[in-house]
């Protein structure tokens, strides 16, 4: 047989003996290589209690949220920390930190925004930081983010929410074009409040039902911007409210909390609130937009600021029954969804706004 045919029976010989063994050990030799790549995956993960002042109640793996607790000027700062199941250290996820609105708390925003399972979907880790101030606007509060209009807050947050990206980004794969804010209510108003104090690093923020106060440092950085309002929102107008008493309130309270409950906030002032042009007015600037332009359709109302500084653009969605929740949500209840308002879904709305708004550069 001539030399070369020979090397090639060998090697055809070979290929067949590989193919062979590979068969034989079949689904298990599978499993196990799947095994040992979880492993080191979960072994990255755990890592993340390795870092002073950041400690997870129990190690975190892919396809599930877990509690951790950093160290933030001697003060615990609570976070939960959600990982997609496809979690993968060669291929960087996006990042979205999510803030409660006031009185909800971190766990609450998860199961209310649902963008963990939503999350998922395009490869997103999301983190939900637990809000510290106490909102001494509403009696009773928790949850608050300094804003800068209660003097005893005096929790600093754009420190808390840096040292968080910070770590994650240390201890996990993901994509700096791909940071991401969004927040509901309170929450959307402190996304407004510390975006200008992140260094330059979040890419696009979404402010559902939040509010500008006027006190916010100028934004330097384009950051492309969604914002989302409902214009029957009693305890976040539409127009603002400058601090004035708030007529919507009284009725809020007592038709969900009972009669009780507006002797409570008769005599209360809320905070200062700009309207929602003046929160889309502080974004288009700092984004030098060229043009807008407003679609109604029905019952939404939509306005789009486009041809920003590097690719960025800032949308405002109104809706005439979209109140002051997460619009779609059913969370707590079902039955909520009417007052949640169902015209859109702010999960869907908000993933949608983050995959196509990451940085250009």
């Amino acid at each position: 047989m001539p030399p070369e045919v020979k090397d090639q029976t060998h090697v055809a010989q070979s290929n067949t003996d590989t193919l062979t063994r590979l068969q034989a050990d079949g689904v298990a030799q599978v499993g196990e290589r799947l095994k040992t790549a979880a492993t080191k995956d979960t072994a990255k993960l755990n890592d993340l209690q390795l870092d002073q002042g950041f400690h997870f109640d129990k190690p975190p793996q892919p396809g599930s949220t877990v509690k951790a607790t950093m160290q933030i000027d001697g003060q615990p700062r609570d976070v939960y920390l959600h990982m997609p199941p496809t979690y993968d250290p060669s291929k960087p996820a996006g990042l979205i930190l999510d803030l409660n609105g006031l009185g909800e708390g971190a766990k609450g925003q998860e199961h209310f925004t649902q963008l963990s399972a939503a999350g998922d979907k395009s490869n997103y880790i999301v983190a939900y930081p637990d809000g510290s101030g106490k909102g001494n606007w509403i009696p009773n509060s928790q949850h608050g983010w300094n804003t800068g209009q209660d003097p005893g807050d005096k929790a600093d947050d754009p420190k808390f929410l840096n040292t968080l990206v910070d770590h994650l980004q240390s201890d996990l794969s993901i994509d700096p074009k791909k940071v991401f804010m969004v927040g509901q209510s309170a929450g959307g108003s402190g996304v407004d409040a510390v975006v200008s104090q992140m260094h330059g690093r979040i890419a696009a923020v979404a402010d559902i039902q939040g509010w500008t106060t006027g006190k916010e440092q100028p934004l330097t950085t384009p950051t492309s911007a969604l914002i989302v309002k409902g214009l029957d929102n009693p305890l976040a107008p539409d127009a603002g409210s400058n601090g004035q008493t708030w007529s919507g309130v009284k009725q809020f309270f007592s038709g969900n909390f009972g009669s009780g409950a507006t002797e409570t906030v008769a005599g209360m002032v809320g905070p200062d609130m700009q309207s929602t042009q003046a929160t889309a007015d502080y974004y288009a600037k700092a984004d030098h937009t060229q043009a807008a332009q407003t679609v109604d359709n029905g019952q939404m109302h939509i306005t789009r600021y486009t041809g920003g500084a590097n690719g960025t653009e800032v949308e405002v969605i109104r809706g005439d029954h979209l109140g002051n929740g997460w619009p779609g949500s059913t969370y707590p209840d079902p039955s909520m969804i009417d007052a949640q308002g169902k015209q859109i879904s702010a999960t869907d709305t908000v993933i949608d706004f983050f995959n196509h708004h990451a940085k250009q550069q």
